[in-house]
């Protein structure tokens, strides 16, 4: 499995919502799971955080996926965090397949942030490719009309591709090989309290994409559940171990301050933190401003730029960060030396040009850390 940065370009163009009557439900011969790490390699016992969102719950398995298709299942998550995102560090997503053919099978995986469906794809945060994945060849042969449901999850903690995932969430697969001896399609699931899921606002409905990423149509299966199999796709985050140890969120809510900054890691003598600001679709750079000293909970608000500044002015130091490849949101990986690690820093998240010899506005900020 690698990290794979595909980005299609959706277009709009909204249709009725239609019956799947022509997708092929198959039963449950048996269920499997399998954990990986980032890089693709088993691991026997993953890392990442408690779980946050788990709509796992399969009724049966859909073998009606088309190839490079793209199949979008959305909700709405519970906020566990005080800030608008979650840090996902690790997720879950499943399959079903009764192919045999020896090269396994292939699928890429999309979340999306502000996902409301029906046409609408929101912002792409990420996507991880997968190959070889394992069906029949592996398991055993069934007989016609079964097959198993294998549940992916992978683990993401302290690779540099943990993302945020605000509360609209969206996630689409896409089946990029074609089966030939069998079928592998996408697990179907339950509502949101059903089968042991949690809160996950998921509707009776999924989206189809052109492999163009031009939207086909709106799905259902014409039933209600439990007279009909829910349409939404098993899956899961992981996550909740944001902020760093040893770091603590302190002014949240400025006036005028619409970003979000977020922390991983261990704040200690040669540990590593990894910080994530909230970009909102802005184009101009993120900073990590520093200082020792604070103006406190309330801050600084500065009414000609809309903004509430918490470090004291002039910073410490303005620290750069870099764009994510994929996501609405800046990276930095920072490591901490002995000289700081003991240290009260306060560190506040900030989108401008002017740290870089360009001009003051446009300028958001986001909420605070501090150290220890």
């Amino acid at each position: 499995m690698k990290k794979v940065a595909l980005v299609a370009l959706f277009a709009v163009c909204l249709v009725g919502l239609s019956f799947g009557q022509g997708l092929n439900v198959e039963k449950v011969a048996g269920n499997k799971a399998i954990s990986v790490d980032a890089f693709g390699n088993s691991v026997a016992q993953p890392r990442y955080g408690t779980q946050i969102l788990n709509n796992l719950a399969v009724t049966a398995w859909w073998s009606g996926v088309s190839t490079d298709y793209y199949n979008l299942d959305w909700g709405w998550m519970n906020d566990t965090n005080t800030l608008a995102d979650e840090v996902i560090d690790g997720f879950a997503f499943v399959y079903g397949t009764n192919n045999e053919d020896v090269a396994g099978e292939d699928f890429n995986v999309y979340f999306f942030d502000s996902c409301t469906g029906t046409g609408y794809m929101g912002v792409q945060e990420t996507g991880f490719g997968f190959t070889g994945l394992p069906n029949a060849a592996t398991y055993g042969t069934l007989q016609p009309g079964y097959g198993w449901v294998v549940t992916v999850t992978v683990d993401i903690e302290g690779t540099g591709y943990e993302f945020l995932m605000g509360k609209e969430w969206g996630m689409a697969m896409q089946r990029t090989s074609t089966p030939m001896l069998g079928s592998t399609g996408l697990a179907i699931g339950a509502p949101e309290l059903f089968g042991g899921n949690s809160y996950t606002g998921t509707l009776d409905r999924f989206d189809t994409y052109y492999p163009t990423g031009l939207y086909e149509n709106t799905w259902f299966f014409g039933g209600g559940y439990p007279a009909a199999p829910w349409a939404t796709f098993p899956s899961a985050f992981y996550g909740a171990q944001d902020p760093a140890a040893g770091m603590t969120y302190a002014t949240i809510g400025g006036q005028g301050n619409d970003s979000g900054f977020y922390s991983i890691g261990s704040w200690s003598n040669g540990g590593t933190v990894d910080y994530m600001l909230r970009k909102n679709l802005q184009t101009i750079p993120g900073w990590i401003l520093v200082q020792l000293t604070s103006y406190g909970p309330n801050g600084f608000y500065m009414a000609g730029l809309d903004i509430t500044v918490y470090p004291t002015y002039p910073f410490l130091v303005e620290l750069p960060m870099t764009p994510d490849s994929i996501g609405d949101f800046d990276r930095r990986h920072q490591s901490v030396g002995a000289g700081i690690a003991n240290a009260r820093i306060y560190l506040q998240g900030a989108i401008t040009s002017f740290f870089a010899g360009g001009s003051l506005t446009p300028i958001d900020c986001a909420n605070g850390l501090f150290s220890n």
